[in-house]
């Protein structure tokens, strides 16, 4: 009787793990800040637009962070991806949404909210970070300038969709 091996059982199951291990950890998801930028739609009057941005890879590889604003889920960041919303004049605050099935990553922290005060046509520029501690992961949010953010921007991949 052969092997699994000698029948090639083993070699398309092998294959087979490959492929959905790449699709897991997300390729590039669409084109790119730089290849977009000329043809995104204008921010409406008195609206300002918020770009939330994760850049490389983080310190937990497969774990991808939920972006809300003012409370409402806007998307999932991979590595080298970004997402952008347009808000109106005034306060809005960035989150993160508490995956509750993180099994193979621990426990997901509770991350600070960050404040954003928008003024009509103001770009506001956010990046997130996953790190993990301790058996738990925590993604930070930081604020960046408009320079630093339009300059981190450029190579990445806009994130898919979230399902409506």
């Amino acid at each position: 009787m052969r092997s699994a091996i000698e029948r090639g059982e083993f070699t398309h199951w092998v294959r087979a793990a490959c492929a959905a291990m790449l699709i897991a950890l997300g390729c590039a998801s669409g084109p790119t800040y730089e290849e977009i930028r000329s043809t995104l739609p204008p921010v409406a009057p008195g609206q300002g637009r918020i770009y939330l941005f994760l850049t490389g890879a983080t310190e937990v590889p497969g774990f991808f962070p939920q972006l809300t604003v003012d409370g409402a889920l806007v998307g999932e960041l991979r590595p080298n991806t970004f997402l952008y919303v347009d808000r109106p004049e005034g306060a809005h605050v960035v989150g993160v949404h508490v995956k509750t099935d993180n099994a193979a990553f621990g426990t997901q922290g509770a991350t600070d909210p960050l404040e954003i005060p928008l003024e009509a046509g103001e770009t506001a520029y956010v990046e997130a970070d996953a790190t993990s501690a301790a058996g738990m992961v925590v993604v930070t949010l930081t604020r960046v300038s408009p320079e630093n953010g339009q300059r981190d921007l450029a190579p990445l991949d806009e994130a898919p969709q979230p399902a409506r």
